[in-house]
């Protein structure tokens, strides 16, 4: 779901998924870009009620959208070979059931539990485009689901994304750490900092991190202990670098059982201005399966973590 069609090597996150969750998708690209499909996506159960008549193109496509006796004999395409960053095999898809923390190498690809692979419940919560500079076109899914969640969170929060600026999200963290609850942020150090330095953009991972330390010690409530933030550390490596190794995933989760991912970060352009994709899953074990995997593919825990006492380096403080 995060995954862009180009040559970084950043660690992405993408999830197979099935049912009435893809007519939302299919959906969701029709409306945003208006292009026909050639040839269409294979599947569409359930068409919409409206006629488009007020879009000519739109519906020209759901017309020419084959029909799922048409599809059923569709053969399913078996999954490609994997290699790793040095050429070598990887080991095939493993259940879920099994243990993957320790291992030494990137599992990119893994098979959910019996108990995650059941019918649940979930919705697409997206933002389209917005031009206009400002930071206060909140009123969409998006923001509205991100909002719903940071206010209502009663005992975790959980946050993987390349920028972390955006107010509201900053506000959010604050008001939950406050409340009691425990507060996660996997950010990456240097990802895009001269993009983020812009006026009205937010700033960099560190200063906004440096800033909410600094804020919640002052208050001297305690709640600055509620607040954990670690820096993504590719894995294999000792330390987090400011231009290799970068984590382009976009995921948040909420007392274990709540799940946000998708294109969006936590930045000043996908909350107020940019066209995002997201899905929102209440699943416990989905949640737990998808964390397993996040730590066993990336070390930030280990290596990664922000001491909050420590001083920032010289180079930072004067860049910032």
């Amino acid at each position: 779901m995060s995954n862009n069609v180009m040559d970084m090597a950043n660690m992405e996150m993408c999830v197979h998924m099935e049912g009435e969750i893809v007519n939302s998708f299919y959906n969701t690209f029709l409306h945003n870009w208006e292009i026909e499909m050639h040839t269409p996506l294979p599947y569409m159960h359930n068409l919409p009620s409206t006629t488009h008549q007020d879009r000519p193109l739109l519906s020209t496509m759901y017309d020419a959208i084959p029909s799922t006796d048409a599809l059923q004999n569709t053969p399913i395409p078996s999954l490609p070979a994997f290699n790793d960053a040095y050429g070598l095999p990887v080991r095939d898809p493993q259940p879920a059931e099994v243990a993957y923390r320790g291992h030494d190498t990137i599992l990119p690809l893994f098979i959910h539990s019996n108990a995650a692979r059941q019918t649940t419940p979930m919705a697409v919560v997206n933002r389209p485009p917005h031009a206009t500079p400002g930071h206060g076109d909140t009123d969409n899914p998006q923001d509205a689901a991100w909002s719903s969640v940071f206010d209502n969170a009663q005992r975790n929060i959980y946050i993987q994304t390349p920028n972390f600026n955006a107010r509201p999200a900053i506000k959010g963290v604050m008001k939950a750490c406050r409340r009691g609850v425990h507060v996660t942020l996997w950010l990456c150090m240097g990802y895009n900092d001269w993009k983020e330095m812009l006026p009205y953009q937010g700033g960099t991972n560190v200063y906004v991190v440096k800033k909410m330390y600094k804020k919640l010690a002052r208050e001297e409530a305690g709640h600055d202990r509620n607040l954990t933030v670690c820096w993504h550390v590719a894995k294999g490596q000792t330390k987090a670098f400011k231009k290799d190794f970068h984590c382009h995933i976009k995921f948040m989760a909420v007392d274990d059982h709540i799940a946000i991912f998708g294109s969006g970060n936590m930045d000043v352009q996908s909350w107020f201005h940019s066209a995002e994709v997201n899905v929102m899953v209440d699943s416990a074990a989905l949640v737990r399966e998808w964390m397993e995997a996040f730590r066993t593919n990336q070390d930030p825990e280990k290596t990664g973590k922000r001491d909050p006492t420590r001083p920032l380096p010289i180079k930072i403080q004067i860049k910032n």
